[in-house]
């Protein structure tokens, strides 16, 4: 991640009769008008070097090398004296870039190890595996990814060598991006949720970078923005058929749909017995009289409820075919 150089100066103490004082000492690469630049004052540089200085040894550090990097640096110390005196530092970098920076799943890719060199240097591009060792990938200065897939995520360097030594560029990470996948809906708590309870819902996906979510309710949209869809007092009202669409940049996907059941709460119940008038969906109205199966409305907690109801002898069973999910033996009473 970082490249350095260093240089040792010396000066005389005395000069003209005058003691000499080291009134600066910098770095630079480029001259302006016949001024040196300070490389801290070039904006190629910006934030990207340090100085230090221990009596006369300087040295220079430069992070995130780039390829452009590669050229001569110069030292320059100004005294209290008129003129002044440099001396220069060629920094040779190996350097490995990667080409688009934004690599996407699908796409071409290019990695490029480069390197000043004379005589010409051979390369090695490594991938850092999971025991932090390099494992060679090429042998090649440019390999190329036809197809970049997920797997190939990783931190990669390389090394450039001749019969004069070698050198081992920084690290850089390859970080690919693709849209969302497996995308789906968990309820919790599970199962069928008795009215004024919390219920939670929330939907996952695996996506880079992460995924915004859009959330349905029998096909309408219900939300956007979070993975998360929480309702603090579930009611009749919640009961249906829930899916989550993920989306980012790069594509989107759609989970399969998920029931939520909500159980009603009965407060009371009344059941009469007899020749009585009970009210159809319809409008419509009928006898009980000796039917043994019927449709009918029936208030329950302030709602009406589609119920299925069958007669034997004195007791009445409900079975709930909408809006609640419960089923129970009650009590059939004259009144």
């Amino acid at each position: 991640l970082l490249n350095s150089g260093s240089c040792k100066y010396i000066y005389p103490v005395i000069y003209g009769n005058k003691y000499i004082v080291i009134v600066k000492t910098f770095w630079f690469t480029k001259v302006i008008n016949g001024d040196d630049v300070d490389l801290k004052n070039n904006s190629d540089y910006s934030g990207r070097v340090e100085y230090s200085c221990i009596k006369t040894f300087c040295s220079l550090k430069i992070f995130n090398v780039r390829q452009t990097d590669s050229k001569e640096y110069r030292f320059r110390f100004i005294t209290n004296q008129q003129g002044g005196k440099y001396t220069d530092l060629q920094v040779k970098t190996t350097v490995l870039s990667v080409t688009p920076s934004e690599t996407v799943e699908g796409s071409k890719v290019t990695l490029t190890c480069s390197s000043d060199a004379n005589p010409a240097a051979k390369y090695n591009i490594y991938r850092v595996n999971e025991d932090q060792h390099g494992q060679l990938v090429s042998t090649e200065i440019q390999p190329v990814f036809s197809s970049i897939q997920v797997s190939d995520s990783g931190r990669y360097y390389c090394a450039a060598g001749n019969d004069l030594g070698s050198r081992t560029s920084p690290s850089i990470d390859i970080n690919v991006k693709y849209g969302p996948k497996n995308c789906s809906v968990s309820v919790k708590p599970s199962g069928a949720v008795e009215e004024g309870n919390p219920v939670t819902l929330t939907c996952t996906s695996d996506a880079n970078p992460a995924a915004n979510y859009t959330w349905y309710k029998e096909n309408k949209i219900i939300a956007n923005g979070s993975e998360v869809f929480h309702v603090l007092a579930v009611g009749s009202e919640h009961r249906g058929s829930y899916s989550c669409k993920a989306q980012n940049l790069h594509g989107e996907c759609n989970s399969s749909s998920r029931f939520l059941d909500v159980l009603c709460k009965f407060s009371s119940f009344i059941f009469i017995s007899g020749c009585i008038s009970i009210s159809f969906i319809s409008g419509l109205w009928s006898q009980l009289q000796n039917h043994s199966f019927i449709e009918c409305v029936l208030l329950i907690a302030n709602n009406f409820h589609l119920l299925s109801i069958s007669f034997a002898q004195q007791q009445v069973k409900l079975i709930v075919n909408q809006c609640c999910f419960l089923s129970g033996q009650f009590d059939f009473t004259e009144v």
